[in-house]
């Protein structure tokens, strides 16, 4: 093989992997809204589960692709790991689409006729031109994916025909054939090579690709070619496997170890029996035949569907296993697990741009966290106006600073994000991520205000009375009340949910003015120290604005999914609050039974 040839083939794997990339893009970007809201309606059906992820990778093209939006939909809570594995393993079957598409090659042996249009010399060209014709001139969205979907195609085939082509002369080279022999014996060795060509393409498809443009020189026989798809098969799982780890929750990691123990069991079982059969002289001929790029596509679909038609029963136990590999952890605060959010930051990798569905689940995955911090340091706070103490102070400021830097971060990622959307769904999706990030990083400021007043009061060696503990403590109880349905609302997108919010933070803003007009009282009667009252009247007002933050969050939940709602939402507000709403009503009278009726009268204590 000299310089010419190598300097070629590279030139065709780099388009081939160019070609795949483009038509994966246009295909992810016509189809990602279809696609996402299909993978969060999966059921615990196994088949279902299978079917879908099948189908999927069969359009986009990549089972990497599948399943790290698998796990980004089990981080954001959406999908189980269950059903994740399910679509895992459809995905893996998914993935033999393209080794399919690949085969096409071998109707350039064909003449005349029909056929002769149908060879890939002929259709790439014309790919290629009709993509540069709809990317170039036809100014629609739509048209452009269409395009990129063409001209991947076209290019993909060039790509094919120049690898070939350059393999072509291998055909008479004794050091390749001396290669080839060598590695026929030694099954591993075909395996390892597979396994290794794919973590270095970081794709399966374009492995088993080069594989077959290789079967063009006639010398892979079938001992070479099987074990080298099992090796593939492995590779891809391991690529999968760590960008699964790649920050995630638990359960998202789980399901790439559960991909890659499954792609294992697989390979050992076929090398095992592939191997006992061929030594045996059962396979025959079939053992020194060589293989075709049919021949090769057809081996990994049987090989991929076989393994997950036989482990898929099995689903609930290797889920079980995962649990083992990697347990649970207590939900306690330490502040390594919060550093271990930090770093979770990484999964907003600009590289995922080109899939904007799947950047948006990573990105909904970091904002769901941000919303649990934030819920932490509410709590957090409430429990300093009680018992103020060091370490709590410490925990706090630490998650604050945490929120920050998340902030900070996703703000960068999702202003980046935005030239990249391909649907109304898309912009939706990430206007409403922007929305509520901000609402928690203002929720956690707000705790710290409240955390701050609690510290100051200690230092000056002030306390609340009695009444004004009684009121900070059904204020606080409401307004966590709110905070609960607001971000429960966000998860679940559950507008009926979100409308509860509303008629609480009408009765908490009441609240907060009785409770100031107690203060007043006390204060003119000489009851009251000026000082402590200062610190009371600012921890309501804190506590008035973390629950007008978590109305905010309610309604642009109701918006996302009430088109009415969307960019008219303080219209929205203003006609609950003036309207004839019996739900509203009804909801707010009930909510100011509970607060406001056991609200304690003013009291004569000597401070608020």
């Amino acid at each position: 093989m000299d310089v010419t040839m190598i300097i070629s083939l590279l030139g065709g794997l780099g388009l081939f992997l160019y070609g795949m990339e483009t038509m994966s893009d246009g295909l992810k970007n016509s189809s990602a809204d279809a696609l996402r809201r299909a993978l969060e309606k999966a059921t615990s059906n196994p088949i279902k589960g299978f079917l879908l992820g099948f189908l999927i990778t069969a359009v986009i093209q990549s089972s990497t692709a599948t399943l790290v939006l698998a796990a980004g939909l089990i981080g954001a809570e959406i999908m189980t790991l269950r059903q994740g594995i399910t679509i895992a393993m459809g995905a893996n079957v998914g993935t033999t689409v393209t080794g399919q598409i690949v085969r096409l090659m071998d109707l350039e042996s064909g003449s005349g006729g029909v056929m002769k249009y149908l060879q890939p010399s002929t259709f790439a060209p014309v790919a290629i031109v009709i993509g540069i014709v709809l990317i170039m001139f036809i100014k629609r969205r739509g048209a452009r994916n269409i395009g990129l979907i063409a001209m991947g195609f076209g290019i993909l085939f060039i790509g094919l025909m120049t690898m070939t082509t350059s393999m072509k002369p291998l055909a008479n080279s004794e050091a390749f054939l001396s290669f080839v022999v060598e590695i026929s014996d030694v099954p591993i060795l075909s395996l390892l090579m597979g396994l290794v060509l794919t973590l270095i393409v970081q794709s399966s498809s374009a492995s088993v690709g080069i594989l077959q443009t290789l079967s063009s020189t006639g010398v892979m026989n079938f001992r070479c070619s099987y074990a080298y798809i099992l090796g593939a098969a492995i590779g891809t799982s391991l690529v999968a496997m760590l960008l699964c780890m790649i920050g995630g929750r638990r359960d998202s990691k789980r399901l790439g170890v559960v991909n890659l123990i499954v792609s294992c069991i697989g390979a050992v079982l076929f090398m095992i029996v592939m191997w006992s059969l061929g030594s045996s002289g059962v396979l025959g001929s079939l053992w020194e035949k060589s293989m075709t790029s049919g021949d090769i596509a057809n081996f990994q679909m049987i090989f991929k569907l076989s393994t997950a038609l036989v482990l898929l029963p099995f689903a609930g136990k290797f889920e079980t296993l995962s649990k083992k590999i990697i347990p649970d952890r207590k939900e306690t605060y330490e502040k390594e697990d919060e550093a271990r959010i930090a770093r979770e930051l990484s999964v907003l990798d600009p590289h995922l741009y080109t899939s904007p569905a799947l950047a948006l689940a990573n990105a909904e995955n970091v904002v769901i966290q941000m919303g649990d911090i934030a819920y932490k340091n509410y709590c957090a706070a409430v429990e300093q106006v009680f018992s103020c103490e060091e370490e709590r102070t410490d925990q706090i400021q630490f998650r604050e600073e945490l929120l920050d830097r998340m902030a900070d971060a996703m703000n960068r990622y999702l202003v980046g994000l935005w030239p990249h959307l391909a649907s109304e769904h898309e912009n939706d999706h990430l206007t409403f991520l922007m929305q509520n990030f901000e609402l928690f990083e203002h929720i956690g400021d707000m705790s710290q205000n409240i955390n701050e007043n609690a510290i100051a009061l200690k230092e000056h060696g002030l306390a609340l009375s009695e009444a004004g503990m009684q009121e900070i403590k059904l204020l606080s109880e409401a307004v966590e009340e709110a905070l609960d349905l607001a971000i429960g609302a966000f998860i679940t997108r559950d507008p009926e949910m979100a409308r509860k919010v509303e008629p609480l933070e009408e009765v908490v803003d009441d609240m907060g003015e009785l409770y100031k007009q107690n203060h007043m009282g006390r204060l003119q009667r000489g009851d009251c120290d000026i000082q402590t009252g200062l610190y009371f009247v600012d921890m309501i007002l804190n506590f008035e604005r973390i629950s007008d933050q978590a109305s905010d969050m309610a309604v642009y939940t109701i918006a996302l999914r009430d088109r009415d709602v969307k960019g008219r939402e303080h219209e929205y507000l203003h006609n609950m609050h003036h309207g004839f709403d019996p739900d509203y009503w009804k909801l707010f009278e009930e909510y100011r039974t509970r607060f406001l009726g056991e609200t304690p009268e003013p009291s004569a204590e000597t401070d608020s």
